[in-house]
């Protein structure tokens, strides 16, 4: 029995196919079109869990029946279907958001309660980075080492304002980005790694018994490399905290006491350095 490489079928499982799904309609690309009874050898699986999986798979769309005696299916080229299947759920994900908001209107102040903090995990990362960039029609504030720059970089033909802020030792990134949004308001620093840990430590401060800890010790828990922060139009912020021994998680908020506070810290500790 020839193997379908795990692989491929984890990819497929991304668009909503179980294994069997998945095994069947690999198998029916590489064949073109072919019996049930085909299908059943080349796979190793029971008559009853083929038939099964080619029901559910038309029913999704992925194959055709042929002919129905003896009972042969072909596949719908991947390149079209799995095309078909982003352009669904495209425009599934649009219309969930536009009924999720339109649900959030219609309901008074007094029926929301307003959510501080949404922690997300690393799986959603750049999917919510994507979706923030994308939407931002007045401003873009970032302090990054690198993250997610490219994604910004693509936003730079627009018409609104950049503030970015980059932690790198490459001191002619400034040179390049100036030139990549030259025709923007953009105001770019870059900062090197020392002096942003430096900025994050706290100020020294006695202990009640007269001794004064050293400030050096909060290095071992700064992991600079993971420091994010980006503001959209002033009305939303996704952090990822430059912490060493936690697990990688992101904090957002849309509330705006909060925003503003992140966005003076950030700006003081530029000014500071």
């Amino acid at each position: 029995m020839n193997r379908i490489p795990q692989k491929l079928i984890d990819s497929l499982s991304k668009f909503g196919l179980l294994e069997s799904e998945a095994k069947i309609y690999s198998a029916l690309v590489l064949k073109h079109d072919s019996e049930v009874k085909e299908l059943q050898e080349f796979l190793g699986m029971s008559k009853p869990g083929v038939y099964e999986g080619l029901r559910t798979l038309e029913e999704k769309g992925f194959v055709i029946l042929t002919n129905p005696k003896p009972a042969t299916y072909q596949a719908i080229p991947p390149e079209v279907i799995l095309d078909m299947q982003l352009t669904a759920r495209m425009k599934a994900k649009e219309e969930t958001l536009e009924s999720f908001q339109e649900l959030k209107s219609d309901q008074s102040e007094e029926q929301v309660s307003e959510n501080l903090w949404f922690i997300f995990g690393t799986r959603h990362f750049e999917s919510k980075v994507k979706d923030m960039i994308k939407g931002a029609k007045k401003s873009i504030f970032c302090v990054t080492t690198g993250q997610y720059l490219d994604l910004i970089e693509r936003k730079a033909r627009s018409n609104i304002d950049f503030d970015l802020t980059i932690i790198t030792e490459d001191m002619t990134i400034q040179q390049r980005l100036e030139g990549i949004f030259k025709s923007n308001k953009a105001h770019i620093r870059i900062l090197s790694k020392s002096h942003m840990i430096r900025s994050l430590l706290p100020k020294e401060q006695k202990s009640k018994n007269g001794s004064i800890p050293s400030a050096e010790k909060s290095l071992d828990k700064i992991e600079i490399e993971k420091m994010f922060l980006l503001l959209v139009d002033d009305e939303e912020m996704f952090y990822i905290p430059p912490m060493k021994g936690m697990s990688l998680n992101a904090i957002a908020t849309k509330n705006q006491l909060l925003i503003l506070n992140m966005k003076n810290m950030a700006m003081l500790k530029d000014e500071g350095t």
